[in-house]
């Protein structure tokens, strides 16, 4: 049986929204292949000490251990069980969907580089049911 660390309604949401309405928010988006987990950010955490909370089997939230303040989503069995339940999101996840011509690195790059806001934005999508069923509200991922 797996315990808390912390109460989900002690986690924080100021800074995420004050990151989306400042525009402030650098989303960064990480895939872990071996363990098929996805973590997104909405800005750059530097050294800070991130822990991973679960709301359910595979969506967690991302909150820095100084202050808990969430910071970013996890979702686990992100290609294996995730991914297949959202064509939105299945979608902007493929780059041969992305129209762009990919010929060498830099396409790649640039490719990738235009994806991350759109993932970020459908992971939240798919998230937030689940998160404001734990009672907590989070502003919407810009594009």
């Amino acid at each position: 049986m797996n315990r808390e660390l912390i109460s989900t309604k002690e986690l924080k949401t100021e800074y995420w929204r004050a990151t989306i309405e400042e525009g402030r928010a650098n989303l960064q988006i990480y895939y872990e292949k071996q363990v098929d987990a996805l973590s997104f950010f909405i800005a750059d955490q530097g050294k800070e000490r991130i822990i991973v909370h679960y709301l359910d089997k595979l969506v967690a939230l991302l909150y820095r251990y100084s202050d808990k303040e969430i910071v970013g989503l996890r979702v686990d069995a992100f290609k294996k069980r995730f991914l297949p339940r959202y064509s939105e999101l299945e979608k902007v996840w493929k780059l041969s969907d992305s129209g762009i011509d990919i010929q060498d690195f830099g396409d790649l790059e640039i490719a990738a580089r235009k994806r991350v806001g759109p993932v970020a934005r459908e992971i939240y999508r798919a998230a937030d049911p689940i998160v404001e069923k734990k009672g907590l509200k989070l502003e919407p991922v810009p594009a």
